[in-house]
C-alpha cells in the first residue's frame, strides 16, 4: 500500500487521472443494450363523496388544505369563495356541490385540488386526497357505467382497485362544461 502510494505521489497528476479513469472504465459494469420501457399513467388519487377517482398528474397543478375563503356574492351554492394563493386569486368550487347538488361540509381531511386548464384556473374541494398513484397503462378500463350517470360525462375510463373501479375525470371535460362555466345566480 506504501509503495502504491509512493508510486502515485512520484506520478505527473495527468498521468495519474488517465490511471484512474482506466481502472474505472475496466471495472465498470456494462449498461444493457436496451432498456425495458414501462408504460405507466400517473394521477392523483382523491375522494368525492363515495367515488374514488383519480386526476392526471398533468392536470393538477398542487394539492391545498383549505385556505381563508372570502365569499363572491351572487355565486351559485357550490362556489365557496375566492383565495388568494401567493397573490394569485383562486376561485375555490366544492367539487360534490358542482356535481351532485349537495354541497359537502369541509373537514380536516378535505382539500383542494388547483387545476390549470387554458384559461381556467380554479380550485377544487374534494374530501380527501390519497397521493401519487401509478398503474400500467395496459391495465386502463372502460368506465362503462362504472362512475355513476352524474360523473359518466366527467368519466370515461380508470382502473380496477382491488374490486373498486377509480374512474379518471377529465379536468378539460369538466372545466368546458355549462354548468362550471355558469356560476353566477
Amino acid at each position: 500500500m506504501l509503495a502504491t502510494m509512493n508510486a502515485a505521489a512520484d506520478m505527473d497528476p495527468m498521468a495519474l487521472l488517465r490511471a484512474m479513469e482506466t481502472g474505472c472504465r475496466v471495472a465498470a459494469v456494462g449498461v444493457p443494450d436496451q432498456v425495458e420501457r414501462r408504460d405507466v399513467w400517473s394521477g392523483i388519487a382523491f375522494r368525492l363523496g363515495d367515488q374514488q377517482l383519480l386526476a392526471p398528474i398533468g392536470a393538477v397543478i398542487e394539492t391545498l388544505s383549505l385556505p381563508q375563503l372570502s365569499m363572491v356574492p351572487n355565486t351559485a351554492g357550490w362556489v365557496r369563495g375566492i383565495a388568494n394563493v401567493r397573490g394569485r386569486l383562486l376561485p375555490v368550487i366544492d367539487l360534490h356541490g358542482l356535481l351532485y347538488g349537495e354541497v359537502a361540509k369541509p373537514d380536516n381531511r378535505s382539500r383542494v385540488l388547483v387545476i390549470e386548464f387554458e384559461d381556467i384556473y380554479s380550485g377544487l374541494i374534494v374530501n380527501e386526497v390519497y397521493g401519487l398513484r401509478h398503474f400500467p397503462v395496459a391495465a386502463c378500463i372502460v368506465a362503462d357505467d362504472r362512475a355513476g350517470t352524474v360523473l359518466e360525462p366527467y368519466v370515461s375510463n380508470g382502473f380496477q382497485v382491488e374490486g373498486i373501479f377509480q374512474g379518471i375525470i377529465s379536468i378539460p371535460a369538466l372545466s368546458a362544461s355549462e354548468r362550471f362555466m355558469q356560476t353566477a345566480i
